[in-house]
């Protein structure tokens, strides 16, 4: 269980995305505003109920299944996984999202902007409160955390992209 939880509390959407696609990472994400699952955690897995269907996740995480009848890691599988990010964040402390928090990234997402490191970016998300992702001249995404030391995160980019 412990090892399961460890691994959930490691993933990103990015790697959600890998694993399935961007529309049903999207999607999960709308379902989930609409719901709260419930979740059991077993021996080597968590069950997670949803309104219409029940998720086994085990590690790794693309042996989950589902009793939807889709073949591939189906919008439930991955709403599933995102419940259980959320629960093992909070049950380790993990920054909690506290009221302003989406104002608190834009800002910190200003402050990246105004450093002049905003020339090459596609695009910065800020879907994830816990990091900044800066898409880089679709190439590469860089991730600041939320609440780094802004000033030497964005010298050590700089010198980076310097090179």
């Amino acid at each position: 269980m412990e090892e399961l939880k460890a691994l959930i509390q490691q993933v990103d959407d990015d790697y959600l995305i890998g694993l399935s696609n961007k529309g049903t990472l999207k999607r999960a994400l709308k379902d989930l505003e609409q719901e709260t699952p419930s979740l059991t955690w077993e021996e080597g897995a968590a069950r997670v109920a949803l309104k219409e269907e029940t998720c086994v996740i085990r590690a790794p995480l693309g042996e989950s299944t589902c009793s939807c009848p889709s073949r591939s890691v189906c919008r439930h599988v991955v709403a599933a996984i995102l419940q259980l990010r959320q629960e093992t964040e909070a049950e380790a402390g993990v920054r909690p999202q506290a009221a302003g928090a989406d104002e608190e990234a834009s800002a910190e997402a200003s402050g990246v902007h105004a450093a002049g490191l905003t020339e090459n970016v596609d695009g910065i998300r800020l879907d994830d409160l816990s990091y900044i992702n800066m898409d880089y001249i679709g190439r590469f995404t860089v991730r600041i955390a939320y609440g780094a030391d802004y000033d030497w995160e964005l010298k050590k980019l700089t010198a980076t992209l310097a090179r």
